[in-house]
């Protein structure tokens, strides 16, 4: 490939192919771990890449919620607080396999908080011979039992015996997204379909801990104000930049959602601080508040207020 007659700057470079991983000059897959490329008078060669297949998932899901695959194949629901679902997991034969060639007995669908290895749920999976595969559907009522007011993520485990050994294998995560809430008409109180949402981060912020918190470049969080309590920081609108799914780990992997019907929106993102920008049809645009994560915010509901237009005669002299 060639990029002639570039003017002379710095610039970053990606390569991208469906079935692959994206990549950005040198080898990184991250835009904060790109290098910069200068081009002045003279070509630059070599800027070359080496793609890495994208690994198929490792399980399939049914949910009502949002289903995503990271590049290694492990599988990320988002679901929303209030209006979780049954959640059926599938996984194919072939992934379940002994290393010592023996028949993979007692599998079992485990469910664990992060960083915790106890097992908070277990269920037993059977092959079904029809498709080939172990099935299982975790209750709507586990996942509203499991997820707490300050937990808003679950890890889904996949084991088996093989022999007196037993596999692990991760196979994704079931997370509540947020920030989210909905988007309505100020005076009507109905939901507004087509409104434009933008989510932006503000870098190097974090969220505060506690009602006592107040560093320097932090933001309200569910940690630091009232239960119930409606956000009020003002978002640092010179500060922030639109969310980038190639810095930041976000689903899904776009700054930008359409409302629907329900006037519902929503992202699952790291801890942070963030806040959105609304605009629709008819409409005067408007910045949230600003908010911080952990824990999970499913409450940044947001009411637009229509436009007036005045209109003036036209005069002439």
């Amino acid at each position: 490939y060639e990029f002639p007659e570039l003017p002379a700057g710095h610039y970053l470079v990606q390569a991208k192919q469906q079935g692959f991983q994206p990549q950005w000059f040198d080898h990184a897959s991250m835009l904060a771990d790109a290098q910069s490329i200068v081009v002045s008078s003279t070509t630059v060669p070599n800027i070359n890449f080496n793609l890495t297949p994208l690994t198929p998932p490792i399980a399939g899901v049914v949910t009502n919620g949002e289903v995503h695959y990271d590049p290694a194949g492990h599988f990320g629901v988002g679901l929303r607080r209030g209006m979780l679902s049954d959640t059926k997991v599938i996984i194919p034969s072939e992934c379940i396999t002994c290393p010592n060639g023996l028949v993979p007995t007692n599998v079992r669908l485990v469910l664990r908080y992060p960083g915790n290895p106890a097992n908070l749920q277990t269920y037993p999976m059977t092959l079904d011979p029809v498709t080939n595969t172990y099935q299982h559907t975790i209750p709507v009522a586990d996942l509203n039992a499991l997820f707490g007011p300050n937990q808003n993520t679950i890890e889904v485990y996949v084991l088996w015996d093989c022999g007196t050994i037993t596999v692990t294998k991760y196979l994704g995560k079931i997370e509540i997204i947020d920030p989210s809430g909905y988007i309505t008409d100020s005076v009507t109180g109905n939901p507004i379909a087509g409104a434009a949402v933008t989510l932006y981060h503000v870098p190097e912020w974090v969220a505060k801990t506690s009602v006592d918190d107040d560093d320097l470049d932090t933001c309200e969080s569910n940690l630091s104000k009232a239960s119930g309590a409606a956000w009020s920081q003002p978002a640092p609108t010179e500060q922030g930049v639109p969310a980038d799914p190639n810095i930041t780990l976000m689903s899904p992997g776009t700054s930008t959602q359409i409302t629907g019907g329900d006037g519902y929106y929503g992202w699952d993102v790291g801890a942070g601080c963030w806040y959105v920008e609304v605009s629709a049809p008819g409409y005067m645009p408007l910045v949230s508040p600003v908010v911080g994560v952990p824990s999970e915010v499913t409450d940044l509901d947001l009411a637009l207020v229509q436009a007036r237009y005045t209109y003036l005669p036209a005069m002439s002299r």
